[in-house]
């Protein structure tokens, strides 16, 4: 890996429902796995920027999706961190 990697820790709103890789790839946006990938393998597909002209999908494993995201309650626009920042 490059040294030029810096750190980022994520501040963002994303909407997402639980996917398989493999129904993912099927369904939302087909690209050829390699061979020793899993296409059983359970995660998250993810829309960054819904409905505006930056909307992106993407495809999270599981746990790295779980560690990284909180589910908002119904109808929440803005969420606070600690420094008080919104996001």
């Amino acid at each position: 890996m490059s040294s030029n990697l810096k750190r980022y820790q994520a501040i963002k709103q994303v909407h997402a429902e639980p996917m398989t890789l493999g129904d993912f790839v099927a369904n939302v946006r087909p690209f050829p796995l390699p061979g020793k990938v899993d296409p059983s393998a359970e995660g998250y597909h993810v829309i960054y920027s819904k409905d505006t002209p930056d909307e992106f999908h993407s495809w999270s494993p599981k746990r790295a999706f779980e560690e990284g995201y909180i589910e908002l309650p119904q109808g929440t626009v803005q969420l606070r961190t600690e420094s008080g920042k919104v996001s």
